[in-house]
Formats: C-alpha cells, sequence, structure tokens
C-alpha cells in the first residue's frame, strides 16, 4: 500500500506541500534455500582426486602419507547455513514530507525529511564461533568437524532519518543547477 500527497496551502504556484507512505516488501530467500542445495554436505566436501592424462587412472590426492580414510577423519566441513522455523518476510514503511518554495524567477527551494522502518531484516549468527584462548581453533569450536554453521532469522530492525535540503535555479533552453545537502542516520542491529 502506498499513498501520497500534493497540496499548494495558497492561491498561487509558489508553495507546495507534499508527503507521502508506503510499505515495501522483501523477496523470498530463494538464494540461500538453493545455497544449502549445493553447499551442504556431502557437496562441500571436495576431496582433491588426480588422474594420468594419457592413462586415465584415478588417483587420491589428499595429505602425502594419509589413506582417503586416514583423511577424512580429520576433515573439517565447509559452511553449513539453514534458516530459523518461524521465518518472517522483511518489510519497511518509508515516509517522506516536504515544503518547496518559489523564492524568484525560476528559483526554489526545498526542505524535505525521509523516514524509513524495517522490520523483519534479515539477520545472520554464527552458531560455531569460536571463543579466545591460547588452545588450538578446533579445541575452541562447539562444533569442531565444521567451520561455519550460519543462521539465519528474521529478527534484526533498521531504521533511517534524514534532513534533505535542496535549491534549484532554472534558465532558458532547459539548463538548470540544483545544488542539495543531506543529512542522515541509519541505525541497524546486525541486520543484511
Amino acid at each position: 500500500p502506498r499513498f501520497g500527497f500534493a497540496f499548494r496551502p495558497f492561491d498561487n504556484n509558489r508553495t507546495v506541500i507534499r508527503g507521502g507512505y508506503g510499505i515495501y516488501y522483501s523477496s523470498a530467500q530463494i538464494n540461500n534455500i538453493s545455497q544449502n542445495s549445493v553447499t551442504g554436505p556431502p557437496a562441500q566436501l571436495w576431496a582433491g582426486f588426480i588422474s594420468d592424462t594419457t592413462t586415465p587412472t584415478l588417483n587420491y590426492g589428499g595429505d602425502i602419507g594419509k589413506t582417503p580414510a586416514e583423511t577424512f577423519q580429520t576433515v573439517r566441513l565447509g559452511v553449513l547455513t539453514g534458516f530459523e522455523n518461524q521465518w518472517l518476510e522483511a518489510y519497511t514503511q518509508q515516509w517522506s514530507f516536504s515544503v518547496g518554495q518559489e523564492l524568484g524567477k525560476d528559483f526554489v527551494v526545498e526542505a524535505q525529511y525521509l523516514g524509513s522502518k524495517s522490520t523483519h531484516v534479515e539477520n545472520i549468527f554464527d552458531y560455531n564461533y569460536s571463543i579466545a584462548s591460547s588452545a588450538s581453533l578446533p579445541a575452541r569450536l562447539p562444533f569442531p568437524k565444521w567451520d561455519r554453521i550460519a543462521g539465519f532469522s528474521s529478527g534484526a530492525p533498521a531504521n533511517y532519518n534524514a534532513l534533505l535540503l535542496s535549491a534549484e535555479k532554472r534558465f532558458s533552453g532547459g539548463l538548470s543547477f540544483k545544488g542539495s545537502y543531506t543529512y542522515g542516520k541509519a541505525l541497524t542491529i546486525n541486520g543484511g
């Protein structure tokens, strides 16, 4: 849903007030679902194999002095990703309010406030984070056979607020000059 308005408060065209509000929805996280199908085990377990280019023989090209069975006992798997059970699609509410004023022939200034608030923004976190210590990395991980276990949640918020100031001078023949300044602030909590 979207709503907008433009209003001339006086009996001339020199002043205009505009505003609007809309809600915008994010697309589904199909990218992460398809990535899981090709990067999770066993697809992420990439063992190296070599073969003679003239005589097709298949040999293991892993760690020197280790058999394939020994290597797979100590191998660390790649990235495992997954969604929370109750995934909520992200949406953003956006609003604006502006006042424009013509100050002289073909010279216009405008002040505008822009704001937005995003809800259920994708948030990624690592279940397999390491705790700082002098121990080896596998000893510090909750799941030492995995590199990263990334979880996606839909719990991060975000917001944006800005003041926009602009001045425009129009000349004949379609030539114009415009200068603008934006003072804005964006906040989020670990969101995508």
